[in-house]
């Protein structure tokens, strides 16, 4: 797993911030829930809300992390709602290049919604991320890893930029 900070400007941020202003009353959102695959909510009881971003900003995050990104031949570039209940169930993303995050939003360790995945060296031990804003997790050895669900308390609501290498 590869951990960056602050991997997008200031400014992408801003933009980012925007937009998703902008598509809370759109009909633009797809939930989890009949559209991913069963098992990623396997014990996972919430919705996680998930649309496109638009093509300037998806143009902008290409190049500020061209240098960061493994090769890829496209990108599937999305913004993720986390809402209560919802998370990831153990998985490797075994059918992409790569998967990363990108944290738009702080969180606590007790709202849930921590990114977890197994340790190379021991196979039985498990590595955590308490998300922060604007640190970028990839996965380019697919590597087991899941979310941990959003706890029903929790009062900042929790975005996420998923981004998919093909």
């Amino acid at each position: 797993m590869k951990i960056i900070s602050n991997c997008l400007s200031e400014q992408l941020l801003i933009n980012l911030e925007k937009e998703i202003i902008s598509k809370h009353h759109d009909n633009c959102w797809r939930p989890s829930l009949p559209t991913w695959d069963k098992i990623l909510l396997k014990g996972i009881h919430g919705e996680c809300l998930s649309a496109f971003v638009n093509q300037e900003n998806k143009k902008q995050i290409e190049t500020e992390l061209t240098n960061v990104l493994p090769f890829f031949n496209e990108l599937n570039i999305q913004i993720y709602l986390w809402q209560p209940f919802s998370g990831i169930a153990p998985h490797t993303d075994a059918n992409k290049k790569f998967g990363a995050t990108i944290y738009l939003t702080d969180t606590e360790i007790s709202n849930g919604g921590l990114f977890a995945w197994l340790s190379q060296e021991k196979k039985d031990i498990f590595n955590l991320i308490v998300p922060k804003r604007n640190l970028m997790v990839i996965n380019d050895m697919q590597e087991p890893h899941f979310v941990t669900p959003i706890t029903p308390t929790k009062i900042n609501t929790r975005y996420t930029i998923q981004i998919w290498g093909m």
